[in-house]
């Protein structure tokens, strides 16, 4: 039985074809990445306008607070509370509240 050697075009071969799969790999980590980044995104956010959901912005605001403390940092927090919404949605639709907002 006659037991061959790899020739140097075969291991050529098997090195290009493994930096192909690597190459293949990074753009696939790059792609998966950035919609990780949008989904990230997607979760924090509101759905009607651009500012963060109430999960998000609890988080965001636990972390501030903490941070202001850690550095004795003052801060201020302003809150805008619409009234009757809830109202406006009940009584004229959603459109209608969607328009106020």
């Amino acid at each position: 039985m006659k037991v061959e050697r790899n020739s140097p075009s075969k291991v050529r071969d098997a090195i290009m074809g493994l930096m192909g799969e690597v190459d293949n790999l990074r753009r696939e980590l790059i792609q998966t990445r950035a919609r990780l980044e949008d989904v990230e995104k997607t979760a924090d956010q509101d759905g009607m306008l651009p500012l963060l959901n109430r999960r998000a912005f609890v988080r965001e605001l636990t972390r501030y607070i903490a941070f202001t403390g850690r550095y004795n940092t003052p801060a201020s927090l302003i809150y805008f509370d619409l009234n009757h919404l809830k109202r406006t949605n009940d009584t004229l639709g959603h459109a209608a509240g969607d328009a106020v907002l």
